[in-house]
């Protein structure tokens, strides 16, 4: 697997996608994972459509919601530090595998 650097828009897509994939794997709605996750269902909408990243908490929410590892919900997303002293690290997406 082969990462790129990426923007904060290309991290919230990823998070997004991985988000849409597993809802829909587990068959749930946004709503219905919306009250399993104690969250509103806009904020389920939002993280879908990409205008906003939740927090770590919502996250494990989100994975308990789905039945999954929070894990799931990062797949192919990375951070890579940089030097000490040199400015802040990057995130990474993992680019996609054609084979899946």
């Amino acid at each position: 697997m082969t990462f790129q650097t990426c923007d904060s828009a290309t991290f919230k897509a990823r998070f997004a996608e991985n988000l849409i994939r597993c809802r829909r794997r587990a068959g749930l709605s946004q709503e219905k994972v919306a009250l399993r996750a104690s969250i509103s269902r806009g904020a389920v909408n939002k993280y879908e459509m990409e205008a906003n990243v939740p927090s770590l908490d919502i996250v494990i929410r989100l994975g308990g919601a789905l039945s999954i590892p929070p894990a799931d919900l990062l797949d192919g997303i990375a951070y890579r530090p940089s030097f000490v002293g040199m400015g802040p690290g990057e995130y990474n997406i993992a680019e996609a595998d054609p084979g899946v």
